[in-house]
């Protein structure tokens, strides 16, 4: 179906392919100008909706004051199915992700359009202070039905500009591991650090290449989810990657011990921040702790800096709260309409936590813990 977008019309929604939503991107970059994520950006968005949204029917709904787009929201519902609408990717890589508008009152008209639309939506991680949620209860009065929970935060390292490398700041277990990690290390060989920022597919390619061989060596490698073995999340990543070294916002880190690459990190150092999208190390060096030593590396890289944060994105592992114990908070958001699919989905996802609660239940009254999770550490 062709995007019924004018410029001329207030209102528009284009059911679009990439190629639709690659002609709006000034815009898109004129409404997240102001994120301090990358995630969202028309970069993001645009590598999510070709790699990771095949089975998935995508949504762009835009919103205009006069001739000029005043707010965006990128959604896709997979195909074939009793499915809402999400944003688009978050299936696949799970991290926070928002509606991008103006205004207060460029998030109204947005929220009331998808309203209007009759959608049923689901998103899972929405930043606690986004006022999306309320503009969407609102929008959808004699409509549907909104809830909104708590949802998985991220853990962040907020940095102090006057510390003098960010690694006084440690607790003494942490300091003790990184001392014999740095012993065991320079016993094998000299260690060096390097922080790149490709511009170019060809500065670009062997740093990738190490980053995803290092990946595979341990237990992603083992349980075959490591980007090397995931066509989807690799190409997803390496073709947004691509378009961050056009932006000059891609940094790509490697620990060596003698000639050999045992550690790497790809990241996004914007908007004075550093988000870190994927760790990796060899696990074949681990008594030398070398995802740890990188990770002391990247503090005192983003302290002499002086950025305002690292962020670590995802969930919050026993690894990540060695570093920080500060978190993002989120919450998740379900919109049911007021239709027999929307009452349909209601009564599913109502079935689905009562058995996962009762399982739960279940469980902890056996002496299990049903939140353990078996988190490896990603340093």
């Amino acid at each position: 179906m062709r995007p019924l977008v004018s410029p001329a019309s207030e209102w528009a929604q284009a059911l679009a392919a990439n190629t639709e939503i690659s002609s709006l991107k000034r815009a898109w970059g004129e409404l997240t100008s102001s994120l301090q994520s990358p995630i969202g950006s028309y970069e993001w968005i645009a590598a999510s909706a070709e790699h990771l949204s095949a089975d998935s029917d995508l949504a762009l709904i835009v919103s205009y004051a006069g001739a000029a787009v005043s707010g965006v929201a990128a959604l896709a519902r997979r195909r074939g199915q009793l499915a809402p609408y999400e944003h688009i990717g978050v299936d696949a890589h799970g991290e926070p992700m928002d509606f991008y508008y103006r205004d207060a009152g460029a998030l109204a008209q947005l929220a009331k359009k998808i309203a209007e639309n009759g959608m049923s939506l689901y998103l899972p991680k929405l930043p606690v202070e986004s006022p999306v949620y309320d503009a969407l209860r609102s929008a959808y009065r004699g409509r549907g039905i909104v809830f909104v929970r708590p949802a998985q935060p991220c853990p962040f390292l907020p940095l102090q500009s006057e510390a003098a490398d960010g690694l006084e700041r440690l607790s003494s277990s942490l300091k003790s591991d990184l001392r014999r990690g740095q012993r065991k290390a320079a016993a094998l060989g000299p260690v060096e650090v390097e922080f790149r920022s490709p511009t170019d597919v060809h500065e670009m390619s062997p740093l990738w290449e190490t980053l995803l061989q290092l990946e595979s060596t341990g237990w992603k490698g083992q349980s075959r989810t490591a980007l090397a073995y995931d066509q989807r999340m690799r190409s997803f990543f390496h073709a947004y990657a691509l378009e961050a070294c056009k932006s000059g916002i891609l940094q790509i880190a490697t620990l060596r011990i003698g000639d050999r690459s045992v550690a790497s990190h790809l990241a996004i150092e914007s908007n004075n921040r550093l988000w870190l999208l994927k760790i990796a190390y060899d696990e074949h060096f681990s008594k030398c702790s070398p995802g740890l030593l990188l990770m002391a590396e990247t503090l005192q890289y983003a302290t002499k800096k002086k950025l305002a944060s690292i962020e670590f994105l995802g969930a919050a592992a026993p690894w990540t709260r060695r570093w920080t114990k500060h978190e993002r908070q989120n919450v998740s958001v379900r919109v049911y309409v007021w239709s027999p699919t929307g009452m349909l989905m209601l009564a599913r996802d109502g079935l689905s936590l009562l058995l996962r609660r009762a399982r739960q239940f279940i469980s902890s009254s056996r002496g299990a813990n049903p939140s353990q999770t078996d988190a490896r550490p990603g340093t």
